[in-house]
């Protein structure tokens, strides 16, 4: 009895650490029949649209997050960010069950949706608030009237409201030497350090004039495609790369308010170097030449899964500059090119979800050198011109 009572503990201890649904179980705000995002878009069209399109939205639905889900036995912490309205869940959690593996005891739930859990992170996940009596639809403007309950909050728009899925604790008995997702943290230091007062929406909700909903005059808001790690081009802006052939560098600067990567450990930068015989490279339209040698330097918090033992964290820190040498190794002997690619790894560390994105690697910069061009590098005489 003693045993099963300290099992028991043990597990109830355990339990209140580990990520819980975000949201109160509240019911739709007065004036609406339900908390489904087409609900919200027969009124909201443009910003329904944008949010449909998005990560936001797919976050249950995405393959890769299914075959992670799948392959960590549906441990029922990620929902507490994939699906965060209790509605969305067919239990609510009361217990864990077990530890190895890690299963919760939950009670069916009356008000189970499952038309809600295919929204993902649907529009109540930010914008129901808990009211006197019910709920509200809270947001960044004061409206004089609405056709449901609503709330001005003049903070909507700050860090606070995204850091409960975007700043996650190490789970207990791990060795990490920070949170298992950091990003709030991240972006709290930067904004220490550099007293900068730009938010998260500032870059992930791009100011933006449109209706609030049909037939209505445009006002300012804000997108919500919620660009983030699966915008190619979002990504390119967050870094600057340039190339120090003085100094014989790659240099690297982090343009965004965190680190980059950042979020799950899964995501890596890989500057990719390759040195080559031939300094012509670029006109093998059809097939490029095999490389003297190459080598990889990444940009990555490496964890240890599934222990979640802290391996390695060479992330670039907020508005740091860091240079990458391009001293040719022993090997290349006297080359003639070099290839330089910076290239963004989203599935890095969870290789068994890559066949289940479109584009698991994408090539953020990349550019080709000639020797004589750098620095005390040698040249080599132009290559014979390609086969027919």
């Amino acid at each position: 009895m003693l045993l099963a009572l300290s099992l028991g503990c043990i597990n109830q201890w355990l339990y209140e650490r580990l990520p819980q649904p975000h949201l109160s179980d509240l019911p739709p705000p007065q004036g609406l029949s339900s908390l489904s995002a087409e609900d919200c878009g027969l009124c909201h069209t443009a910003i329904y649209e944008e949010w449909r399109h998005s990560q936001m939205a797919g976050s249950w639905s995405d393959p890769v997050f299914q075959k992670d889900w799948a392959d960590n036995q549906q441990f029922y912490s990620c929902l507490a960010c994939h699906t965060p309205v209790p509605a969305q869940l067919p239990l609510l959690p009361l217990r864990l069950s077990s530890l190895t593996p890690l299963r919760i005891e939950g009670s069916p739930n009356p008000g189970y949706d499952p038309r809600l859990t295919h929204e993902g992170v649907t529009c109540v996940a930010c914008h129901l608030q808990p009211a006197a009596d019910g709920a509200v639809i809270a947001g960044p403007h004061d409206l004089p009237s609405a056709p449901h309950a609503i709330r001005y909050d003049p903070d909507f728009s700050s860090p606070a409201r995204c850091i409960s899925c975007h700043q996650l604790d190490a789970p207990p008995l791990t060795r990490l030497e920070r949170p298992l997702s950091d990003t709030h943290g991240e972006h709290d230091r930067w904004q220490q350090q550099t007293g900068r007062a730009d938010t998260c929406a500032d870059c992930h909700m791009p100011a933006i004039t449109r209706p609030l909903m049909q037939g209505f005059p445009p006002r300012p808001g804000r997108q919500h495609t919620f660009p983030g790690g699966t915008d190619t081009d979002f990504l390119r802006a967050a870094l600057d790369v340039r190339v120090d052939l003085s100094g014989a560098a790659l240099v690297l600067h982090n343009l965004a308010g965190h680190n980059l990567p950042t979020s799950e450990p899964a995501r890596a930068v890989e500057i990719q170097l390759e040195w080559f015989e031939q300094a012509d490279i670029i006109q093998y339209a059809t097939r490029s030449p095999v490389p003297v040698t190459s080598r990889s330097v990444w940009l990555e918090r490496r964890i240890r899964l599934p222990q979640l033992i802290e391996e390695a964290d060479t992330t670039l820190l907020p508005d740091e500059t860091r240079r990458i040498p391009l001293a040719a190794p022993p090997e290349a002997g006297r080359w003639a090119a070099l290839r330089i690619a910076v290239r963004y790894h989203r599935l890095r560390n969870l290789p068994d979800a890559a066949p289940f994105s479109d584009q698991p690697v994408v090539t953020l910069w990349e550019q080709t050198i000639r020797a004589g061009e750098i620095s005390g590098a040698g040249s080599l005489p132009p290559p014979p011109p390609p086969p027919p």
